[in-house]
Formats: structure tokens, sequence, C-alpha cells
């Protein structure tokens, strides 16, 4: 019953990324996106209201935009990503940062070499995102062992020992 929940966790975290991590790649233009001060989101390319939800659709298919405030015209792009994975995060039955992730994380920031910790995870990210296929099927395997079945195979008799049997019927009386 365990395996089959972890399995379905898996699963569902495993098609979570993939929308994210899948796609056939960025259009050229940036989309412009304006925050209000009634902290609603308007996408000028579409001229109309989009919700976080939206923004993090934009994301998963990989459309470059940018998040401006609309009274100082200040690029507030990263704090909206922020606030998505937060919220992301919040909502999530799986979450994906654990508290001793989080930890870390906020230890790393406040050290001299955080913008090296920066780049670590976003080439990590990277990294997997690329080899994400590679990644599912080996955890596929790795889900998809019965443990019954491995200890049956542990005790099934291997073609070298039944070889060996042949050779020499008489190897058991021997070694006793």
């Amino acid at each position: 019953m365990l395996k089959v929940a972890v399995s379905t966790v898996m699963l569902r975290r495993e098609s979570q990324l993939a929308s994210c991590m899948t796609t056939s790649g960025p259009s050229s233009a940036p989309r412009t996106l304006k925050k209000y001060p009634n902290r609603r989101l308007y996408d000028t390319h579409e001229s109309a209201y989009i919700t976080l939800d939206g923004v993090r659709k934009m994301v998963c298919e990989q459309q470059p935009f940018r998040v401006v405030d609309s009274r100082s015209g200040d690029d507030i792009t990263r704090t909206i990503l922020l606030q998505i994975v937060c919220e992301h995060e919040t909502a999530s039955s799986s979450p994906c940062f654990n508290t001793g992730f989080l930890e870390q994380l906020i230890r790393c920031s406040d050290d001299t070499m955080s913008v090296m910790v920066g780049e670590f995870l976003d080439r990590s990210l990277g990294a997997y995102a690329r080899n994400q296929d590679v990644l599912r099927q080996q955890m596929n395997s790795v889900m998809n062992i019965d443990p019954v079945d491995l200890m049956s195979d542990v005790q099934q008799p291997k073609p070298w020992q039944d070889a060996a049997q042949t050779v020499n019927p008489h190897e058991d009386r021997l070694a006793n």
C-alpha cells in the first residue's frame, strides 16, 4: 500500500515537473506584465488581467515575460516568481522544498558566497531538466520493484550454479 502511495506521489510530481520542463522552447519577444497597486497583474500582450496561475503556465510553456511595477517601472519579475513558488508550495500536498532545505537555503543566502549557491541550484535544475527522461525511467524501474519478486530472484538457482552441479554433482556432500 505504501509503495502505491509513494508511486502515486512520485508520478504526480514527475508530471508536474514534466509539464513545466518539456516544452518546445521560448518565443522571441518577452511579454510585459504590469502589476498594479490593487495587486492585479495585467498582460499588455493579451490586453487582459492574468492570475498567478496564468503566469505559472507561461513559465511552464517557457514564454518569456517580465513583470514591471506600474508606478515605478521597476522589474519585479523575481518577486512574482517567488510568490508563485510560495503559493504552489503552500497549496501542494507534497511540497518540493522540505524544512531542512529551506533552512539551508536561508543560511547560504546570508553567506558571502550566496551567488555561487544560486548558480549551483540553477545549473543543477538545468541538468535535471535535460536528463529528466532518463531520471523518470530510473525512478519507474526502482518504484516497480516488488520486494517479494526480489527475494524470489535471490532464492532461484543461477545458471552457473546449475552448471557447477553438473560438473561436480557430489559437491554438497564434499562440503560437509
